[in-house]
């Protein structure tokens, strides 16, 4: 030990172990560990082409990704309640980098040094239809006094910084294929705030509002924003690079307590990109004379997808025209509806079509067609125009050659580690013209944009009794969870198990009740192709047998499909929409990750011309935004590996648990997640994941085959060859209780 002399300075050298390793791998000493590991364990790294697929090249990626929150040892997360201009909307890219102005509530208090946008003095023009001629009119300067002054009195309140905090933030998320809105986003977020001594929350959403341009406060956009801030074990204050959440909102809803001098704000809010799947918004009119106008939108096939939802656009906007007769509004709400061009045949980049070739109509000559009934869901109507494209309506064909392309039968191995299957989406936006006001419904006019965008989904979500992969050798996921009695487990909070234990899919029948079957079996071999697996392992997944019987309902709320509708289509968009309805479900409670609150379908469409369109938000590849560290929610399914296991028995001998002879945990494997809810409150962030395994994760591969049925020309029925069934004898057993 070195000698230590009064008075003297002190020399303080790196141990002897510094940056240097032990028999595990670890750094001997806290500093080294602090600054090579950064907090972030020890991650796999590997190369891989499925998540690069524009470039064609392989890119280095952590596998799987850790939480980045586990960077501090300590942390908060800080919400801040902004207001938004339409400059800000239409440049989404700048709500990510830009800091938020106009506050409105904020977690640690607004402070001194905030933006505010300079009051404004102009106001919009009045839209007025006058013996049915729609014109414009300024307003006066004495009739836009008193309304100024009043906004100035808000404006006060807004620039005061009298301080809103927030109590309580909930985001409930469902962004894949869902029972609720089916290929539509499913949000909502719940926000408590909390104020002391005073009620000017109201005040200050209006005077935001008003100095960013929309008049109209109650459907103006705000914006929320999560940061998260935190030390390190040293007490050193860190951050992280791009953990950032900026969320555009459309506030629905507000009501409010006050008690002992404390207004307590209970809002409820949608991502602005949902504001167009409000009612008002998403179903067609139920009135007569609108009925009249829009029954019969498709007269004539339209030899495009983009043709179509062009002409469905354009009398959805002209339909208004009766509501303005009869003096409901003074001007139009305008809707576009556009697909993606990425939605193109994703094998050979050729436009959507429809040959006609696999209609039940008798007198379908090919192209899109529509009928559309007053309530109707505009959505719906763009999915079934939408499926109607050959690429997607040979759903058999798309899966089988999925199928092939990922795996060797020959080798036993597979050709690559993507397994997405290229499907759709619709996702809306909604662009407010806040330079004119209706002059009798009080209210923007609107656009109204539905967008048909590429989503990727898991070849498994077609899976069939019979058909395998063993995903726990080719699977390539982000997140893993360990549910074990053993420190790997430094996420998992609570777990339960939703197994159906009587689970079978419902396989559809071309038999509908009251249709003469001559009419259904017209061009029915190609219409009414499956896929079979017809293998000498039954039950590939163990002790989760999947199987199958026909059925001319689906699973979920007894739908019965249309007479113009494919089954074999029908059937695998009810597995995609209802995800909840499998074998195996898993409520999983975990600590915070931002990588689940995502990023991209919070951002609106951006106009990049003036007809064209593009996505933003969406960094890296397809799936994963690996500059931010998250899920890509509007381009792909997210998925995650769940790993279980449990020690058998306590060692006697050494008076531990046993884990030498491990249970066979069935329900391990490969996960979607189709709803994340995000809790913050009290300074604690939890999510709980509804996760829905994929079936027949076997250890072989299983290839399906494609059958088709045969048709009699002489009698237009169906026909196969049956085996032979022999029938029990006298006191036999027919199975299943006997005879």
């Amino acid at each position: 030990m070195a000698k230590i002399t009064k008075g003297k300075p002190i020399t303080i050298r790196a141990s002897r172990n510094y940056n240097a390793r032990g028999n595990d791998g670890e750094y001997l000493d806290v500093e080294s560990f602090l600054k090579n590991s950064a907090m972030d364990g020890i991650t796999q790294k590997i190369t891989s082409l499925n998540y690069n697929k524009q470039s064609g090249q392989g890119t280095e990626y952590e596998l799987p990704s850790p939480n980045t929150l586990n960077k501090f040892a300590t942390y908060n997360y800080l919400f801040t309640l902004s207001a938004l201009s339409s400059s800000d909307l239409e440049n989404p890219e700048d709500i990510l980098t830009n800091s938020p102005h106009d506050v409105i509530a904020r977690s640690g208090g607004i402070g001194d040094k905030e933006s505010f946008t300079a009051f404004k003095t102009s106001t919009p023009d009045s839209i007025r239809n006058i013996d049915g001629k729609i014109t414009t009119r300024k307003f006066s300067e004495s009739e836009t006094e008193g309304l100024l002054d009043r906004l100035r009195q808000s404006d006060n309140v807004l620039r005061r910084g009298h301080d809103i905090f927030f109590e309580r933030v909930v985001i409930d998320s469902t962004n894949r294929p869902n029972e609720q809105r089916k290929l539509m986003n499913y949000n909502k977020i719940e926000i408590e705030l909390v104020e002391p001594h005073g009620i000017t929350l109201f005040e200050k959403l209006k005077a935001a509002s008003w100095n960013n341009g929309f008049q109209d406060h109650i459907d103006a956009p705000y914006l929320l924003t999560l940061e998260f801030k935190g030390t390190d074990e040293l007490g050193r204050e860190i951050s992280i690079p791009d953990s950032k959440r900026v969320m555009p909102i459309k506030i629905t809803n507000a009501p409010m307590t006050f008690n002992n001098g404390v207004t307590s704000y209970n809002l409820t809010a949608v991502p602005w990109t949902e504001f167009a799947m409000t009612d008002r918004f998403l179903y067609t009119r139920s009135t007569y004379t609108i009925v009249d106008k829009i029954k019969n939108f498709f007269s004539a096939a339209h030899p495009t997808l983009q043709s179509a939802l062009d002409h469905l656009a354009n009398q959805l906007t002209v339909a208004q025209d009766d509501e303005i007769e009869k003096q409901l509004r003074a001007t139009r709400d305008a809707y576009v509806i556009k697909i993606d061009p990425r939605v193109a045949n994703p094998e050979d980049g050729t436009p959507l079509k429809n040959q006609g070739s696999s209609n039940y109509n008798i007198n379908q000559t090919g192209g899109f067609k529509a009928t559309v009934r007053p309530g109707m869901s505009i959505a719906k109507i763009i999915t079934d125009l939408v499926k109607q494209a050959d690429y997607y309506k040979n759903i058999t064909d798309l899966v089988l050659r999925k199928w092939k392309t990922t795996t060797n039968v020959d080798t036993g191995d597979t050709a690559d580690t993507d397994f997405m299957v290229p499907w759709f989406k619709v996702i809306t936006n909604v662009r407010t013209l806040n330079n004119q006001l209706d002059s009798i419904t009080k209210m923007h006019p609107k656009i109204i944009e539905f967008h048909v965008v590429p989503f990727k989904v898991h070849v498994m979500n077609f899976v069939i009794p019979g058909m395998s992969l063993p995903l726990a050798k080719f699977a390539r996921v982000k997140k893993v969870y360990d549910y074990v009695f053993t420190g790997n487990n430094t996420e998992v909070l609570d777990l339960s198990i939703d197994y159906k234990y009587g689970y079978f899919q419902a396989r559809l029948s071309n038999n509908l009740p009251g249709v003469a079957q001559d009419k259904m079996n017209l061009s029915i071999g190609d219409k009414f192709a499956r896929l079979v697996a017809q293998s000498n392992t039954p039950y590939p997944d163990g002790l989760l047998p999947l199987r199958s019987y026909p059925s001319i309902q689906s699973s979920a709320k007894g739908y019965q499909r249309d007479l113009d509708g494919s089954p074999v289509l029908d059937e695998y968009f009810e597995y995609l929409t209802n995800p909840r309805g499998d074998m195996v479900n898993v409520n999983l409670k975990i600590m915070g990750d931002p990588a689940w609150c995502g990023q991209d379908h919070f951002l609106p469409v951006k106009r990049s011309g003036l007809d064209s369109y593009e996505i933003v938000g969406s960094l890296g590849n397809y799936a994963w935004d690996e500059k931010r560290q998250c899920f890509n929610f509007d381009q792909a399914e997210a998925l995650m590996n769940l790993n279980f296991r449990f020690p058998t028995d306590i060692n006697e001998i050494k008076g531990v648990m046993d884990f030498a002879n491990l249970e066979n945990i069935q329900f391990t494997g490969l996960y979607k997640v189709p709803r994340v809810v995000s809790t913050f409150e009290k300074g604690q962030f939890t999510q709980e994941l509804t996760c829905v395994r994929l079936n027949n994760q076997g250890t072989e591969i299983k290839v399906p085959t494609k059958a088709e049925l045969t048709e009699d020309k002489k009698t237009n029925k169906n026909t196969i060859d049956y085996a032979p069934i022999d029938l029990p004898k006298d006191g036999g057993n027919y199975g299943e209780g006997g005879a």
